[in-house]
This record gives structure tokens, C-alpha cells and sequence, in this order.
């Protein structure tokens, strides 16, 4: 009797025990996945929050007193990069030869006097066949001996100490033809051609 009682009594524990394992299993079970999911919602709104963090965080670790790590060794890698700096040597161009400027043509009048020769005047401004005869005497040490007239102006008289006499007077051409103009009154320019001659009455 007693071991049937003891019999009983293992086949009503034994199913009873194994139920409480199993309930004890699963509640464990249920509750280590819901710390696991609580776990999980956890890092995810950590996550979240370093994210909206981040830019931020970012932002001041870039600023040009808290340089981040990455560009530093950017930086340090560019500097390594570029090659130190050489100064080209310094070539001098050969010296250009100078040339002379052009000299300006000198403008002249040409002189003939008859018994003395022919003379070549530099022209001046406002220069007169009568100016232009008294700049050679000058130059040439020959005299000349005029009378101003108001009307005619001047009037040769004597050219290197050859007079004009009752006979004889002294002629002016100009460019080859015989002048009506006076001396003093005519102006001459650049190749004019002017001749005094010994012309009889």
C-alpha cells in the first residue's frame, strides 16, 4: 500500500515538476527577450541621439583651433607631398644692340655767287633769300654791303668787295629764274636753289 502511495505520488510530482521546468523555461525565456528588446530600443535611441549629436560635435572638432585627427593627418600628408620649394636660376637675356635713332634730315638752301662759287646753307625758320646770303658771308668770311629800302627792302650793293658800278648790278634768281620778289622779302624753303649775278646794264 505504501508504495503504491509513493508510486501515485510520483506519477502526479513528476508531470507537476516537469510543468513548473517548462513554465520557469518559457518565463525566462520571455523575459530575456524582452531585455533584449529593451536592450536593442536602447542602443537605437542612443544611436538616434549621436546622430542629431554629431554635426555638432563634428563642427567644433573641425574648427581651426580643435583640428580633427583626419585632417591633420591630411595636412601633414599634403605637406609631405609638396615639394620644398627651389628658386629657378635667374637667366639674363642677351643685351640688345642700341639702335641709333634716325637723325633728322637737315634742311638746306643752295647758294651760288658769281665770281666766289657755290655754297650749301643750313635753313633756319623763317629764313629769306636775303638771310640766308648774309649766313654764308658769316660763315664763309666774305662781306656784303646793302641799303635798305621801305618799299623794296634790302638791296645788295656789294658781295665780297665787288660792287655794283653805273654799269653793273648785282641780279637774285630763284630756282634758275630771275626774281621779281626782293631778297629780303622772299621766304625759302628746303632744296631751294637761289644765285646772285653780276648782270650788266
Amino acid at each position: 500500500m505504501k508504495k503504491i502511495i509513493i508510486l501515485s505520488w510520483l506519477l502526479l510530482a513528476i508531470p507537476i515538476f516537469s510543468l513548473t521546468i517548462y513554465y520557469n523555461g518559457s518565463l525566462f525565456a520571455i523575459k530575456k527577450q524582452e531585455k533584449s528588446s529593451k536592450e536593442t530600443e536602447t542602443q537605437k535611441q542612443e544611436l538616434k541621439t549621436e546622430k542629431e549629436i554629431s554635426p555638432t560635435v563634428l563642427a567644433a572638432k573641425d574648427t581651426p583651433n580643435n583640428p580633427s585627427p583626419a585632417s591633420s593627418s591630411i595636412n601633414s600628408e599634403t605637406q609631405t607631398a609638396i615639394p620644398e620649394f627651389q628658386p629657378s636660376p635667374i637667366i639674363q637675356a642677351p643685351p640688345r644692340p642700341i639702335t641709333p635713332l634716325p637723325t633728322p634730315e637737315t634742311k638746306v638752301v643752295y647758294l651760288n655767287i658769281h665770281g666766289l662759287g657755290n655754297y650749301q646753307v643750313d635753313l633756319e625758320e623763317n629764313d629769306t633769300a636775303f638771310t640766308v646770303l648774309l649766313r654764308a658771308s658769316q660763315k664763309n668770311n666774305f662781306s656784303i654791303s646793302y641799303q635798305n629800302y621801305n618799299s623794296l627792302g634790302a638791296f645788295v650793293k656789294c658781295i665780297a668787295n665787288i660792287c655794283q658800278d653805273k654799269d653793273h648790278y648785282w641780279a637774285f634768281y630763284y630756282n634758275g629764274k630771275y626774281s621779281i620778289i626782293g631778297a629780303s622779302s622772299l621766304k625759302v624753303y628746303h632744296n631751294d636753289s637761289t644765285a646772285w649775278k653780276l648782270k650788266s646794264d
